[in-house]
């Protein structure tokens, strides 16, 4: 087998490993009896980088107001944060901020580069700066580097020459240094600040600077005070040194970090809230220590932080830790339930088992089966792993079998024979779990690729007595049993097996389930035993399996919880009877909430472990009473059930403005005055001002909940909203009266805030007050009491305009009826007139087609005499001469022209009678042409009625032209037509 250095284990290390098994094992039970809440592995860490504060790179101070919201000093500014939003507000000058300190009614002093001030609210809470660098004598003072805050609220700051304090706003008294001022703080009520030269000095209440002890060798530069004990304040230098404070006496202050902080230097520091101490190095990122003086957990850049030169620190009222670095704001979740472990170290293979059983620890991963000894105080965050031999590569399991532990690796099954050592105990591979029978500790069951397997204990060493041929091409991996002989096996893309064993476990009888027999569907199915109870998992819903009626039957118990049938995935239960599930994408537990006389649970939901389950490898190991671990697919998440983190009193109102006519920011919330104004009378707006916009969020950090928001505006809705992450609403025209806006969050389905409520009054329109009404209520008296007293006049009046109405309508009516008899009169003449035209119009029609009849037979008739000449026959020609004299006495041309003549003129104003007067030398033909041509005939409807050529025509129409004096360009039949 593959030897691994780090794993290798002489015979000299053997009994000396077999004393820290045996003493690690003696503090086991008194382990879990005195479990406190801790963060067990690698705090979580949220970053935010330059673009998403849209600030400058470097975070030089760290400071936090009574409400929750976070003020950090930043190369371009002030950055603010609420948990929702950013906000940055830039000194006068526009440099870089280098300290912080928050002063009484929300004031934060500021010191920067040739300034310092203060940043206050202004009257709609908008967060202002104030400039007292006037106050300050010529020349100009350099960086204000610290800034401290006495008991009495007076600011004190810090320059490299000059430290100075400001009594209200304008009295500045300077204390000089002796050579170079390199540090100013406060802990435990003391401002202490320290000279170069002189050493460590402190202020007085006579308002001097007192020295109090020179600096002892290798003292160093002072980067930050912490308040240790009630006597006792820390002092960390910049060289990595750690010293104590007693009175006046300076004394080192060891830790076994020691070497880790002379190497990486100290820049600052911080006290968390469990009082451990946080220190921030200038190359190594940050180091937690423990109250016994030892590393609690290491983070960099490998472990969650931006960059490993951290320039400030500072722990929040949720008790995590905030730095600043060089690069960017990272938020350390050291008070988190939540807290991460990679035992593979870089490599950060996907996580599929662990066992903390015993006096060592064994987490399996893509990579190998990695241990380390589990420490008395159980956390792990800085243990060192050991990758345990002959288990690199793909491990599924790792099972504790009567005391025996053994591991599922792809490569075959191992025992582990010594705490960094697997042995091979058979050739097959791919083995899944393993399962110990109840009441024969001498055999176990093993799941694997291809098939299940028997192995029996014989001296100590364990050897397969029984490969299944049942299960020969089946892959064996999830297992119930539901008694010492009864197994079941699910397959997820076949179905469910039932294996009913003999009394010597060699034979066994085998039922398959699939979708023909009873199952909802082949794929999608899984068993979990879950208390006494054998239950299934379907695309259907949960399932159980009633033995009298051989079939499967709902489970409502927890179907109920799990609305979408098919999600959950994976079940299992925990010391306490809660059952850890995994559905989907949500992740949590089912909590007994009754025992008796039947059970009930609780739906407890995880929001922080959305999508981070490994899908189809869960695994979830509740231990301890209040502690789970979860495998994801990067590394181990652990879960501290009973962390109570504080919580902020309310939502915060962040941003009041009116959404019409236009945006216009009307007041933001300070010292959480939103909680309180329920007691106050309400704001009063205009009439016109009837459009909000509410901005609001919880100053809660970290992504570890998921907060939802609902809102009620009382005088308006009359009921809450739904949950929802929307931290906005907005109102729109609303009606004149007074109204009440409430908010609250909630963390969980379980764990709201109390609401938080704003109150406001829309004044109504000025016709609407009440010297409106007042003038109302006068002017219906004045008129009640004029109808009481002359009623009589209004009656004579109203009788005499009615007589006098009635006559004028009489007379308005013998009118109208005049005018209409003339109307109708007018109109019959022209409906006569109208029809007489029509008549004449008729008749001319009728003439026009005589008359071009008559041509028609005068043409016939001189064609017929033509033929009669010309025929050789005489009675031919006598019939047809008879011929010509018939048609000769219909052929009255010129007697028909004149009628048509007179009955054109009659319809078209005299056309033909002006004609010849205007133009007397038209000949009749000419007079026809123009006839025609006014009744927009074509050329070639005039022809046949001419009796000529279209050729004819056309020369007959070019010298009318002529006739008529008309131009070039003129249009002969426009003439005619407007003539």
């Amino acid at each position: 087998m593959q030897e691994f250095p780090r794993c290798r284990i002489g015979a000299k290390a053997r009994p000396r490993l077999r004393r820290m098994a045996l003493q690690a094992a003696g503090v086991i039970l008194w382990l879990f009896a005195s479990f406190a809440a801790f963060c067990q592995g690698i705090p979580f860490t949220q970053n935010f980088d330059k673009h998403q504060y849209r600030g400058g790179t470097q975070n030089w101070a760290i400071t936090q107001d009574d409400d929750g919201i976070v003020y950090i000093a930043n190369n371009k500014g002030l950055l603010e944060f609420d948990g929702k939003s950013w906000r940055i507000t830039p000194v006068d000058n526009q440099t870089i901020i280098r300290s912080l300190a928050l002063g009484k009614h929300s004031r934060i002093w500021a010191g920067a580069q040739s300034e310092f001030g203060y940043f206050e609210p202004n009257s709609k809470g908008i967060l202002t700066y104030h400039s007292l660098r006037n106050l300050l004598p010529s020349p100009p003072i350099a960086d204000v580097w610290r800034i401290a805050i006495a008991d009495d609220h007076t600011p004190f700051f810090q320059t490299s020459k000059l430290i100075f304090s400001i009594k209200g706003t304008t009295t500045l008294k300077p204390f000089h240094s002796i050579s170079t001022f390199v540090f100013l703080g406060k802990a435990n009520g003391r401002i202490l600040a320290q000279d170069i030269q002189a050493g460590l000095m402190e202020w007085t209440t006579g308002d001097s600077l007192k020295v109090i002890a020179p600096p002892p060798p290798k003292f160093g530069i002072i980067s930050s005070l912490l308040p240790w004990s009630k006597d006792t304040i820390l002092i960390t230098t910049q060289n990595g040194y750690l010293w104590a404070l007693s009175g006046n006496q300076i004394s080192p202050w060891q830790t076994e970090a020691d070497d880790f902080l002379l190497k990486n230097r100290i820049y600052t520091a911080a006290v968390l809230a469990d009082g451990k101490l946080a220190l921030g190095t200038s190359q190594g990122g940050i180091v937690i220590l423990d109250r016994q003086r030892k590393p609690f957990v290491f983070l960099n850049k490998k472990n969650g932080l931006q960059n490993n030169n951290i320039l400030s620190l500072f722990t929040d009222r949720q008790g995590n830790l905030w730095a600043g670095s060089d690069n960017g704001v990272d938020y350390i979740l050291v008070n988190s339930p939540f807290s991460f472990l990679l035992p593979d170290g870089d490599l950060e293979g996907a996580a599929y088992c662990a066992n903390l059983d015993g006096p060592w620890a064994y987490f399996g991963t893509n990579n190998g089966l990695y241990a380390t000894p589990l420490p008395p105080d159980k956390i792990l965050a800085h243990s060192a792993f050991s990758l345990v031999q002959s288990t690199q590569g793909q491990v599924w399991g790792i099972s504790k079998v009567n005391q025996d532990l053994f591991v599922g690796h792809h490569d075959g099954p191992y025992r582990l024979s010594h705490p960094l050592r697997a042995d091979l105990i058979g050739y097959f591979t791919g083995p899944w779990t393993y399962m110990e029978i109840e009441g024969h500790e001498n055999l176990m069951l093993v799941g694997a690729y291809h098939g299940l397997h028997l192995f029996q204990r014989k001296d100590n060493t364990w050897q397969i007595i029984k490969s299944y041929p049942e299960f020969n091409q089946e892959s064996c991996r999830i297992l119930a049993m539901e008694s010492p002989h009864i197994l079941w096996i699910a397959h997820p893309y076949r179905g469910i097996y039932r294996a009913e064993f003999s009394p010597d476990f060699l034979d066994l009888d085998v039922s398959f389930f699939n979708s023909r027999n009873g199952l909802p569907s082949d794929i999608s199915n899984y068993v979990y035993k879950i208390g006494s109870e054998i239950l299934f998992t379907t695309e259907k819903g949960i399932l159980t399996f009633d033995d009298l009626k051989g079939a499967f039957e709902p489970y409502p118990l927890l179907n109920d919880f799990f609305p979408s049938p098919g999600s959950v995935k994976y079940l299992h239960e925990g010391s306490n009877g809660e059952i850890w599930f995994v559905a989907g994408d949500e992740v949590g537990y089912l909590e007994v909430s009754q025992h008796k006389p039947t059970r009930k649970y609780q739906k407890r939901t995880i929001p922080f472990l959305k999508g981070k389950i490994l899908s189809g490898f869960e695994f979830i190991l509740p231990y301890g009473p209040h502690h789970v671990l979860f495998g994801t697919d990067r590394g181990f998440i652990f879960y501290n059930r009973k962390s109570k983190p504080n919580r902020p009193p309310g939502v915060l109102l962040r941003d009041l403005s009116f959404s019409s006519p236009k945006d216009s920011l009307l007041a933001t919330e300070r010292k959480h005055q939103f909680l309180r104004s329920i007691s106050n009378a309400p704001v009063t707006f205009k009439r016109k001002e009837n459009s909000f916009k509410f901005g609001f969020s919880l100053p809660w950090y970290g992504q570890h909940e998921r907060i939802e928001y609902a809102y009620l505006l009382e005088g308006l809705d009359t009921h809450w909203s739904e949950w929802s992450e929307k931290t906005e609403k907005e109102y729109a025209n609303l009606s004149p009266g007074t109204y009440s806006f409430k908010v609250k969050a909630r963390f969980s389905e379980f764990e709201e805030t109390p609401p938080s409520v704003y109150r406001f009054r829309i004044a109504p329109p000025w016709f609407a007050t009440k010297l409106a009404y007042l003038l109302y209520f006068l002017l219906a008296a004045g008129i009640l009491g004029y109808l009481v007293i002359a009623p009589k006049q209004r009656f004579e009046r109203e009788k005499e305009f009615l007589t006098t109405e009635h006559q004028r309508k009489e007379e308005d009516h013998r009118r109208r009826t005049e005018a209409a008899k003339l109307e109708l009169d007018r109109v019959k003449q022209e409906k006569l007139q109208a029809e007489i035209d029509y008549k004449n119009k008729e008749l001319a029609s009728t003439t026009l087609h005589l008359l071009q009849k008559g041509e028609i037979l005068h043409k016939i008739q001189d064609d017929i005499q033509r033929i009669a000449r010309t025929c050789s026959e005489p009675d031919t020609r006598k019939d047809l001469l008879s011929l010509t004299k018939v048609l000769a006495q219909d052929a009255q041309l010129d007697a028909d022209w004149g009628q048509f003549a007179q009955h054109f003129d009659q319809v078209h104003s005299e056309f033909l009678r002006r004609l010849r007067e205007r133009f007397p030398e038209l000949t009749p033909r000419d007079q026809k042409l123009c006839a025609y041509l006014r009744m927009n005939l074509s050329t070639k409807e005039i022809a046949p009625l001419l009796n000529i050529s279209v050729r004819g025509v056309e020369i007959s129409r070019y010298r009318l032209r002529k006739k008529l004096h008309l131009e070039k360009d003129a249009n002969l039949t426009d003439f005619l037509l407007t003539f």
